[in-house]
């Protein structure tokens, strides 16, 4: 199965659960028609309004609408059905490495490369909270599964916890001493966060004690073996 949505380079790309992909090139997003047994998937749409490379987007938890967010820290969030901007918002002039929605959908998070992260309600196209506490790029957020806590993580390996309703830091610690941060993940049940850094390694934290449980690496095949032993059902969004 091949996409060719014409040129340019390819940024993110990913799957909503309602089975259709929209692929990130060069200041377009490009919405494709996915069929199992199609050879080649077919350009659908190309949602225009990004004047700069788009560098991150994310679905909300219904599907019906994306934020995307460009280099030059303008965000849009597009209402799918209709293919049309519901709001657009500008964070900083830095630009937009993260962005996050809240299970309820109401709420969205957006991580800037200056290390600010900006909270706003989507439905307002207003800001909510201004969360200033990491020194670099903000790499990765993502939101406990019942909505009470943000994790963000920034490229010196920072990760912070932060309360939502008040934009206050919870608790922060250093996930990689030697290597910068690049993503991170939560378990379905909001006790385990993964996060990934830039020496291959992938570290399994506790989120209610904050330390480490496993580390996972090319090198550390029998740690991984034994995690998925004791975590069967734990399934990585």
């Amino acid at each position: 199965m091949s996409c060719k949505p014409r040129t340019g380079r390819i940024h993110r790309a990913l799957f909503p659960a309602f089975g259709i992909t929209l692929v990130l090139v060069m200041a377009a997003l490009f919405r494709t028609d996915v069929s199992p047994k199609a050879s080649a998937w077919r350009e659908r749409n190309v949602l225009l309004g990004h004047a700069g490379n788009v560098l991150t987007m994310v679905f909300s938890p219904d599907g019906r609408r994306l934020a995307s967010g460009d280099q030059e820290g303008k965000i849009i969030v597009w209402d799918l059905p209709s293919e049309t901007p519901l709001a657009t918002l500008q964070h900083h002039e830095e630009r937009l490495l993260s962005v996050a929605f809240c299970p309820e959908g109401h709420t969205l998070a957006t991580g800037s490369s200056d290390g600010s992260i900006q909270l706003w309600n989507v439905a307002q196209a207003s800001p909510i909270h201004t969360l200033p506490g990491h020194d670099c790029a903000i790499m990765g957020m993502v939101y406990t599964p019942d909505g009470q806590t943000l994790v963000s993580g920034s490229a010196d390996g920072i990760v912070k916890l932060w309360d939502p309703s008040t934009g206050n830091e919870r608790a922060s610690w250093r996930a990689d001493e030697r290597a910068g941060f690049s993503c991170l993940a939560y378990s379905p049940d909001g006790a385990t966060l993964a996060t990934g850094s830039l020496n291959r390694t992938v570290k399994l934290w506790d989120l209610a004690t904050h330390q480490e449980k496993f580390a996972l690496s090319e090198r550390g095949g029998g740690q991984g073996r034994h995690f998925r032993r004791r975590r069967q059902e734990a399934c990585w969004r």
